[in-house]
């Protein structure tokens, strides 16, 4: 395994109130005393590598990866990134990112005090059925830390993320103090939804073998419209079929050939949306054969046609 030797470096301290400072500064909605609330929401890109380690003195940082890929390195251990994986890192969490390529992060960085005592007693009662947010309430323990439980959404569950994290900085950017409540209780709610989609999957300890898989993950996001079988991307793996099928289930929730569906799907309800292609013309372009098997597979992920889908938006 890749380990960064965090002990040749001294990480760059960072504090809430640095954070707060700087979102004043670079206008992203105020000082502390504006909002009334320890909470940053930030759209962070990275390509490459970090010269510097980061220390997270005293908050909470909530990490949705958009697109791209990479390796976070935290508290000395690797973990491979890709688009849909999302996961807490708890204060005092020391971490860079390295041979990242186009990785853009959906940031959440709150203090410990944003949630009120009761409200973290309330999160931490959800703890036995959803690891991802266990250490809401540690003490110390290396075992009961976050990092180890990295989620990967499904592509539905990854569009309602971004539309919480888009909503969440424009309320946090408001002028009203109404608003910055709103971008609080919605992240609140984004992280009740967490534990939710996280006790319905099998923890996921993320180690080297599943850098291999991130890169697959970012293949199949920028390559789905080729005609991509399971046995191909296992050979790039240099996995068998079975053992890749089996570790790309358990990392991103699936198998391989129902996301490759999922993307597929996705992107022709994009063209349907936003385009005047022929059906045919979006078959192809999403990965499909022909009209009549996208028309199918349509039918069966969302109980209608593409022919249908399109007038109800507005596209005849």
């Amino acid at each position: 395994m890749d380990v960064f030797d965090f002990n040749a470096v001294l990480p760059l301290t960072f504090t809430m109130e640095q954070l707060l400072e700087w979102r004043s500064e670079y206008g992203e909605g105020g000082t502390l005393g504006e909002t009334g609330l320890p909470l940053v929401l930030r759209q962070e890109r990275h390509w490459g590598e970090d010269e510097n380690a980061y220390r997270h003195e005293d908050f909470w940082a909530l990490y949705f990866v958009r697109r791209g890929w990479g390796t976070h390195v935290i508290d000395g251990r690797p973990w491979s990134m890709a688009r849909g994986n999302i996961y807490l890192l708890a204060p005092g969490s020391v971490h860079l990112y390295r041979r990242t390529a186009n990785l853009v992060l959906d940031a959440a960085y709150f203090g410990e005090d944003l949630f009120s005592p009761d409200e973290q007693g309330a999160l931490s009662e959800l703890s036995d059925a959803a690891p991802l947010v266990a250490s809401l309430d540690r003490i110390g323990d290396d075992e009961s830390t976050v990092t180890g439980h990295f989620l990967h959404l499904s592509p539905q569950r990854q569009l309602e993320t971004e539309v919480a994290f888009n909503r969440m900085r424009r309320e946090l950017a408001h002028p009203k103090r109404a608003m910055h409540l709103s971008a609080r209780s919605r992240l609140w709610c984004l992280i009740v939804e967490l534990t939710t989609w996280r006790s319905e999957m099998p923890a996921v300890m993320r180690g080297g073998e599943s850098r291999e898989l991130g890169e697959i993950v970012h293949y199949c996001e920028t390559n789905f419209s080729r005609d991509l079988t399971v046995d191909q991307l296992a050979e790039a793996t240099h996995f068998s079929r079975n053992h890749f099928t089996r570790l790309f289930t358990q990392e991103v929730g699936m198998p391989p050939a129902t996301y490759l569906r999922h993307l597929r799907l996705q992107h022709a309800q994009k063209l349907l949306r936003e385009t005047s292609h022929s059906i045919g013309d979006v078959a192809h372009l999403c990965g499909f054969s022909d009209a009549t098997t996208l028309a199918r597979a349509f039918q069966k992920g969302f109980g209608t046609s593409p022919a249908v889908y399109r007038r109800s938006n507005g596209r005849s």
